[in-house]
């Protein structure tokens, strides 16, 4: 190790789950069989293909899991349903 940073600031971007693709996307697909998204991405990267995003300033949250699901049952009821997002 030849230098240190205290309290570094990180900077991290995550994957929503959101996808849009146009039909093009679908040549790297391969037919009959599961094709995981981050195969599919790790795949575009190799090859050099353009992978466009669109960042979220916006709430979100993954409902991946029960809990989490629930967790956004209740945010929904407490802040959007009344168009109150504030």
């Amino acid at each position: 190790m030849t230098d240190i940073q205290e309290k570094p600031n990180f900077e991290l971007y995550i994957l929503a789950g959101i996808y849009v693709f146009t039909h093009e996307i679908f040549k790297y697909i391969p037919d009959y069989r599961q094709y995981d998204m981050d195969q599919l991405i790790k795949r575009l990267l190799s090859e050099n293909v353009p992978i466009p995003k669109y960042h979220i300033e916006e709430y979100w949250l993954d409902i991946g899991r029960i809990g989490d699901y629930e967790k956004a049952q209740v945010a929904y009821e407490t802040h959007f349903k009344n168009g109150d997002n504030e």
